[in-house]
């Protein structure tokens, strides 16, 4: 009986896991374990865009996507932009999906939105010496919304012009503790008539092109941790923020913040992080502090 595919790909991610990222070309032949390993993991996925058809013959180090060291002959190097496997979307037990900086790409499936016991699921990209692993996209989150038991959500670098529905999905994860959309290319947050996932604790809206918050955030009360840092900003702070009275940290640096600071900062009592860095505030909220 033969290994499950499911098996295999789980440890082919193992495998690319333990890898350690580089950007060498050998003139060595591969080493052969670790050629047999990726022999595997080509077995393993069904592969319909012929990116791995050089994965043949004995010196891995010339397959597409394989850098080796050229003193070694080690695998240091794969840069496939694989899709996700479809059969994750058949694991409907899953609590706990990590697949940040994996090395997959595309678009998201939408099996993922079968995974309804899914707890925490990263997708976020992660950068390596500017180098951003995954690279996601999304032309519709509208299968999130069957996470009803999602907590903890990450699409950091997941562009999401396209996906129109984003927040209205998002709004229908009444546990979602944690969300962080940093990097999504993101324009604006669109208006919501009412707010279901006011469990929200921890927003990360960082290096967008956001220029307003929504009057609606004021309703997710027991929000500690905002950045909105790296976005476009301009003129005073909403007072939106202002009645966020659980927060505890505030990062609003590098934008174009150009007035002085309201009064109603000072309410935020609980803040133990403050963020005012690369803006252009007036001194006279300087001075209303110190009275």
């Amino acid at each position: 009986m033969g290994i499950p595919t499911s098996i295999l790909v789980l440890f082919a991610l193992l495998f690319l896991a333990e890898l350690e990222l580089c950007s060498t070309r050998s003139n060595l032949s591969c080493i052969e374990s670790e050629r047999e390993a990726l022999v595997k993991f080509k077995e393993s996925l069904t592969e319909t865009s012929n990116r791995l058809s050089s994965w043949v013959g004995e010196d891995c180090c010339t397959w597409n996507g394989v850098g080796c060291s050229n003193k070694t002959g080690h695998d240091l190097k794969l840069d496939l932009r694989i899709r996700i496997p479809e059969f994750l979307g058949s694991l409907r037990s899953l609590r706990y999906l990590n697949l940040s900086a994996a090395g997959f790409g595309g678009r998201v499936l939408h099996h993922l939105g079968n995974l309804s016991s899914l707890m925490y699921l990263d997708l976020g990209s992660r950068p390596f010496d500017n180098v951003y692993i995954n690279t996601f996209t999304v032309d519709s989150l509208r299968w999130a919304s069957a996470l009803s038991s999602l907590k903890y959500l990450n699409l950091d670098n997941v562009k999401l012009p396209e996906a129109t529905d984003w927040l209205d999905a998002i709004n229908m994860l009444p546990s979602l503790s944690e969300l962080s959309l940093a990097e999504c290319e993101l324009g604006s947050i669109p208006p919501l008539s009412h707010v279901n996932f006011t469990s929200l604790t921890s927003l990360d809206l960082q290096r967008n092109i956001i220029d307003s918050i929504p009057l609606w955030l004021s309703n997710v009360s027991r929000l500690v941790n905002l950045r909105v840092n790296q976005n476009v900003f301009q003129g005073s702070v909403p007072d939106t923020i202002g009645k966020l009275t659980s927060l505890t940290i505030l990062g609003l640096s590098w934008n174009n913040f150009n007035t002085s600071m309201p009064i109603w900062l000072c309410g935020l009592s609980n803040l133990v992080s403050l963020d005012l860095s690369s803006n252009s505030f007036k001194v006279q909220f300087l001075i209303a502090l110190r009275i």
